[in-house]
């Protein structure tokens, strides 16, 4: 049998006869089925504290990480709305990527966070599994290395701030993708982002060292310096004088991307 819900949609008419020889959907209702009040829940696997970065980095979001029970659960009613699971799994994993990027940019040692189980949770409080993962998470002492970056908009986590600047622009959600690892081809593609969205170098090097970007860019077309890992095979781009860490590359592209963000 299926089991709805009458839910209110304007008044009823005040004659009382009326009222009674009225069909359901004159008299101002709408059917809901009760699989539209059910609550997905997404088990976040990951160790504790990497997950609390991207916990606390959700104020006001339509986004939720909460801890239940024996574990963290990401829940939204984005996707309390989709009904179809591999559109579920691949939305919550679309979301705890962009987090995962935002969360390296700020804390130099975050470990990525996955997504786990999917719990659908019915009307009547019952659970039910529908992918099955081993997840885990993990107490981990970390001293949090903050790198320097301040969010103008105070009532906000900057994480969220990016979140939802991405949410409007595809530029920006592309950039935090590529963060969620950051390596030297990643970091390389972060660049052609921005230089492509604010019309080439001139506009550039307003944002950044024009000595500083330069650096980067013939360290990662460097096969001499750093092998399979250069944006280049050919042996012709050769190394910068001064030697450049992923580390030190990833600071560059984050100063970067924090200045061109702020202006979007």
């Amino acid at each position: 049998m299926n089991v709805v819900v009458l839910h209110r949609q304007s008044s009823i008419p005040d004659n009382s006869a009326e009222k009674f020889q009225m069909s359901v959907f004159q008299m101002g209702f709408r059917l809901i089925p009760l699989k539209l009040m059910r609550k997905v829940l997404v088990q976040l696997i990951g160790e504790k504290l990497d997950i609390e970065d991207l916990k606390t980095g959700l104020l006001s979001s339509v986004w939720t990480i909460a801890f239940e029970k024996e574990g963290y659960y990401l829940s939204s009613k984005i996707l309390d709305g989709l009904f179809n699971n591999r559109e579920i799994v691949l939305k919550a994993c679309e979301f705890i990527d962009i987090m995962n990027g935002a969360a390296n940019i700020l804390y130099s040692n975050h470990k990525n966070v996955e997504v786990g189980n999917l719990t659908i949770v019915g009307p009547n409080g019952s659970n039910h599994v529908l992918i099955a993962e081993t997840g885990h998470f993990k107490l981990r002492s970390r001293v949090r290395e903050h790198l320097s970056v301040k969010n103008n908009d105070t009532s906000q986590p900057i994480i969220e701030t990016w979140l939802n600047k991405s949410n409007v622009n595809s530029n920006v959600k592309d950039a935090l993708h590529f963060f969620s690892e950051v390596t030297w081809w990643n970091l390389y593609k972060i660049y052609e982002i921005i230089n492509e969205d604010i019309g080439g170098q001139r506009r550039l090097y307003k944002l950044i060292d024009k000595d500083q970007i330069k650096l980067f860019t013939q360290a990662a077309q460097s096969r001499e310096l750093l092998g399979d890992n250069a944006r280049h095979a050919s042996k012709k781009y050769a190394p910068p004088k001064v030697k450049l860490t992923l580390e030190q590359a990833c600071h560059i592209i984050v100063v970067l991307f924090k200045k061109w963000v702020d202006s979007k």
